[in-house]
């Protein structure tokens, strides 16, 4: 009433209402698909309205719906970063074996294939890459091209929460009956292991069940995707009279409407699965066979991103492929294959640009540079200015040239600036009364021996490539890190929701944050050798553990490791420093302490007598101190021996 009231009596009011009811339903604002194209028969100008953006691109005034509603066809045409990982892979095993793939034409029951998959060893595999779906395929064991169509398809919202991974996987192993409730459906099925997982496979049930054509049974796909109550109805009633026809009982063809129902809400197009799978097939083809080439290319593809350009050099490691050091003579924009390994590019070096890039190789066409001072008298030092001549220092790139990162820092500047100076003669085009400029310059001499230790310079190579390379801050605990430890980072994926776990690595993008009560927790990653995991510290440990925890310092830490998150993490209980000298050994007694494991336990011990003391963690939370009979000198036999008895992850010293 008092709304009528304004709209009858101000005038303003009733301009504003009546502007809004002409609008209202209206779309708020034109969106454009990102991949969408519109394609017809005839012009589109005689089908439907058309508009230009402010970008001059032609878009539709209709929606996608109403554009399907009219009869034009519509497709997603996606440009893909893999294809040109897939290309580039190709043309550098070309260049470096000689060997021509014909990528298109690979058999597709390749062994080497499905035993990368089952492994689920598929970082930089297309659309194969996280760690759930990793667990699935290590699960599954692919072993056919129609498993991987369907780990695609399974590796969504819907079935991942229906228990439909679960069946498929179950089925495929035997380890579940496959039923059918139609002999019909088996030649449908089959390749499902009788799992409804396609949208096309409710199509030919309909077609098969009940005599639907192919459009009368993508009527029926769409309308069980859009699960329209009216709709559903007829086509039930259509579903059942045809079925009948057909011979199948009504209480069968019910049930079976009832299935296509359920699982039509999680369907996807095999069509597009398999097209997904194809890729995924490549590049898993590639990864088993040319893992250099095809990480080389992979790298490349990214070398714009250092935080990816770091997880996929950690992979070159876990693989065994060693990644060399940029050089200023070797190295080109993208990292490249070298008979040694993977050389750095120098368009992963932070803040040297593509121009500097160029510049720089395109120079050294004429020669190899010779020294830092060379280089600086023949590059042009307004496209590659201090900053970028630093940065390439301090990642080594001048290594190879005689002279170490911490002399090339104490002569930059004089490089630079008489470099200037040469620059600056022979664009004057001047001589001096004594002859020319370049002659006249005595070339700078380090007036410093030395390096920088080893922790300065792996801190430099971190700054400007995110990334170690000419060693790792746990080198140098390497003899001590598998007796202090129970799992390595890149073993964490098989282990059990909630395990207790005690690692080691260096301690990454530290952030200390607050939350909605105001107490401190903070995230940061852990990095080994091999692998880095997210770490969670939330306020119950924080003040506790804090103070340990800074950028690049190498440490312990024990803490339960939860795999049920999309993105695995540790809850941090406890944190200690890494040290040379162990006090302690640790055994954690499991349900393999009979009476014969721990005799055998005891004379093990005793067979490596020490200093050190023994502590054994009973399931009943109770802790005992063994008496110094069973101390013991530290060793990585013992802690095998041990482990073989009971377990590996229950053993560690601190």
């Amino acid at each position: 009433a008092e709304l009528s009231d304004y709209y009858q009596n101000d005038y303003n009011a009733r301009k504003i209402i009546d502007i809004a009811r002409a609008i209202e339903g209206m779309p708020r604002h034109s969106s454009i698909h990102a991949a969408g194209v519109v394609i017809g028969q005839e012009a589109l100008t005689d089908l439907l309205p058309l508009q230009k953006t402010a970008d001059g691109h032609i878009i539709t005034q209709f929606t996608k719906e109403t554009v399907e509603d009219i009869g034009l066809l519509k497709m997603d045409i996606l440009g893909l970063r893999t294809l040109t990982v897939i290309d580039r892979a190709v043309e550098i095993i070309f260049k470096t074996r000689g060997i021509k793939i014909e990528i298109d034409k690979l058999s597709l029951d390749d062994k080497a294939v499905y035993d990368l998959l089952s492994a689920g060893d598929t970082i930089g595999v297309f659309q194969l890459e996280s760690d759930g779906l990793r667990r699935i395929l290590s699960e599954m064991k692919p072993s056919c091209f129609e498993d991987i169509i369907a780990v695609i398809a399974l590796y969504r919202p819907g079935p991942l929460g229906s228990g439909m991974v679960e069946d498929f996987i179950s089925c495929k192993h035997g380890r579940q009956k496959i039923e059918y409730i139609h002999p019909s459906l088996e030649v449908i099925l089959k390749e499902t292991y009788g799992v409804i997982l396609y949208q096309e496979q409710v199509m030919r049930i309909a077609s098969e069940i009940a005599s639907f054509t192919m459009g009368e049974a993508d009527v029926l796909r769409r309308a069980m995707g859009k699960k329209k109550p009216q709709e559903l109805a007829a086509q039930r009633d259509k579903f059942v009279v045809g079925a009948k026809d057909n011979d199948v009982e009504e209480k069968i063809s019910s049930r079976l409407f009832d299935l296509m129902e359920s699982f039509a809400g999680y369907g996807f197009n095999k069509s597009h699965s398999a097209a997904y799978a194809m890729i995924s097939y490549q590049t898993a083809y590639l990864k088993a066979h040319y893992a250099p080439e095809f990480m080389c290319a992979f790298l490349t593809s990214v070398i714009d991103n250092q935080e990816k350009v770091v997880f996929y050099l950690r992979e070159c490691q876990r693989l065994g492929i060693k990644f060399l050091p940029p050089d200023i003579n070797e190295s080109f924009e993208n990292f490249t294959v070298a008979s040694l390994g993977i050389r750095f590019g120098l368009g992963a070096i932070k803040n040297v640009g593509l121009t500097a890039v160029k510049g720089i190789v395109s120079e050294r066409k004429t020669a190899p540079f010779k020294s830092l001072f060379d280089f600086c008298c023949r590059v042009d030092l307004a496209q590659i200015n201090k900053r970028v001549i630093e940065n390439l220092i301090l990642a080594g790139c001048f290594d190879s040239l005689k002279m170490t990162r911490k002399q090339c820092l104490s002569i930059m500047d004089e490089c630079i600036s008489l470099g200037m100076q040469i620059k600056m003669s022979q664009n004057s085009n001047q001589l001096s009364l004594f002859g020319d400029t370049e002659s006249m310059i005595i070339e700078p001499v380090p007036k410093i021996n030395g390096e920088y230790d080893s922790k300065d310079l792996l801190s430099m190579e971190k700054e400007v490539l995110g990334f170690y390379v000419s060693a790792d801050p746990l080198d140098e605990y390497k003899n001590v890190l598998p007796l202090v430890t129970t799992w390595q980072l890149n073993e964490l994926n098989p282990a059990a929701d909630e395990a207790y776990v005690r690692v080691a690595g260096t301690v990454i993008n530290l952030e200390k944050r607050r939350s909605r009560k105001g107490d401190l927790y903070a995230r940061f990653l852990l990095e080994d050798h091999n692998a880095s995991t997210e770490m969670m510290l939330f306020p119950s440990a924080f003040n506790k553990n804090i103070d340990l925890l800074q950028s690049e310092q190498a440490v312990i830490i024990e803490g339960f490791y939860d795999k049920r998150d999309e993105q695995p993490k540790v809850s941090v209980r406890k944190t200690f420093p890494l040290s040379f000298k162990l006090n302690e050994l640790h055994i954690r007694v499991t349900d393999h302490w009979s009476k014969e494991n721990r005799d055998k336990v005891l004379s093990i011990l005793r067979q490596h007598a020490g200093e050190t003391d023994v502590i054994l963690h009973l399931p009943d939370k109770r802790i005992i101190v063994l008496n110094d009979e069973f101390s013991v000198e530290p060793d990585i036999k013992l802690k095998n021996k041990l482990g073989l008895i009971l377990g590996k992850h229950n053993i560690w010293f601190n």
